[in-house]
């Protein structure tokens, strides 16, 4: 019998910079129910058998395994000017990744898939067929995306990049989809979009935040 396993779509160690002062839970937000609860980072941002297959979550154990110390010397200095080019490149990689690898990021490629197929049979003027895409095809799908993470970090590394501080009593919060995307001026939200804007909190006090440098020339320029 095949064993089930437990596979994380957000890293552990990402989920304990949010842990709760002193203790080694966090309190997570049912937005379903509407309840908050304690509970230990292992129990969150994963699912059963996520992935196609052990290797897919090993390549991922090895991707948060090199980017776990540069958290931590991120959140002790609170600089990224600290980083060196390897360690940059890293990070940006793991960032890409991680929009790439949630259940939110699946969803959106099986709407897609469906909205896409729908309009095959109506141009083929089938009204008597539906696709239905099986769940191994979703995941396969959502692998063959995460291979285009090396593409989007190498543009992504020409952007700027800065550490933003909160100094409010008011903390950042992460969630299963943990990196959020902007674009105030453009309205688009590709990663590779002009304007774009990535913000990815990663404790309570620190966000780290890529943008678009055209933006420095564009329309956040001042002189």
């Amino acid at each position: 019998m095949n064993r089930v396993i437990m596979q994380h779509y957000v890293p552990q160690f990402h989920l304990r910079g949010f842990n709760a002062p002193g203790t080694d839970y966090v309190y997570c937000f049912d937005k379903r129910d509407n309840h908050i609860f304690p509970t230990n980072p292992r129990n969150i941002g994963a699912e059963n058998d996520f992935y196609l297959s052990g290797r897919t979550s090993d390549l991922f154990t090895k991707l948060e395994e090199d980017t776990a110390p540069i958290y931590q010397k991120i959140i002790q200095e609170e600089n990224l000017d600290i980083l060196n080019e390897t360690e940059r490149l890293t990070l940006i990689y793991f960032i890409v990744s991680q929009i790439l690898r949630t259940r939110e990021y699946r969803e959106f490629q099986k709407q897609l898939y469906d909205s896409q197929s729908a309009t095959l049979l109506e141009a083929l003027k089938i009204s008597d067929w539906k696709l239905v895409f099986s769940p191994e095809f979703q995941k396969g799908i959502q692998i063959d995306r995460l291979i285009d993470a090396a593409r989007y970090a190498v543009i992504l590394s020409g952007y700027c990049h800065y550490l933003g501080i909160n100094r409010t009593s008011l903390p950042l919060i992460t969630s299963d989809n943990p990196v959020t995307k902007a674009n105030t001026f453009y309205g688009k939200f590709g990663l590779a979009s002009p304007g774009i804007e990535i913000h990815f909190p990663i404790t309570p006090r620190l966000c780290i935040t890529l943008f678009d440098s055209s933006l420095t020339l564009g329309p956040f320029h001042r002189q």
